[in-house]
């Protein structure tokens, strides 16, 4: 019996941050022409500068991860990512199904950063339930030279 009032005051609290997020503007796509090529350990070293911006960074990719260049995967990486500064993960699977074996690619996509999300109560799904390093959210995966 209780049920129903507490319902309904949580969606009396919810229901100005869902008309909110229903009026405000989508972002543009984020694609190769309009992505601004940088390298990983740029968007590492200042991600208040990066997050959300559209990018397109080239690296090798192992399963979900682009590394900046070989020694870069001798780096030690932990759950926070805190002293991580040559790679990123890329989230979702389109990268681990395409790297079956370490490969250059170039990555286009929005960079995000689950540390700065300062949530009050922790994300329940997603890459950033698992982690709180900085990802990049692809839209485009594509086989690169080698540098």
């Amino acid at each position: 019996m209780r049920v129903a009032p507490c319902l309904a005051v949580v969606l009396c609290l919810l229901s100005p941050r869902l008309a909110a997020a229903q009026t405000m503007p989508a972002a543009p796509a984020c694609t190769p022409a309009v992505a601004t090529a940088t390298t990983i350990e740029t968007v590492r070293s200042n991600l208040r500068n990066w997050a959300e911006k559209c990018v397109i960074v080239s690296g090798i990719a192992v399963d979900n991860r682009l590394y900046a260049d070989r020694e870069a995967m001798a780096e030690p990486i932990d759950l926070w990512g805190e002293d991580v500064r040559r790679s990123l993960v890329v989230s979702g699977l389109a990268l681990r199904r395409s790297a079956h074996r370490p490969r250059w690619f170039a990555v286009t996509g929005r960079v995000h950063d689950c540390a700065s999300l300062n949530l009050a109560v922790g994300m329940t799904s997603g890459f950033c339930h698992t982690s709180m390093e900085p990802y990049i959210d692809p839209t485009n995966l594509r086989i690169a030279k080698a540098r």
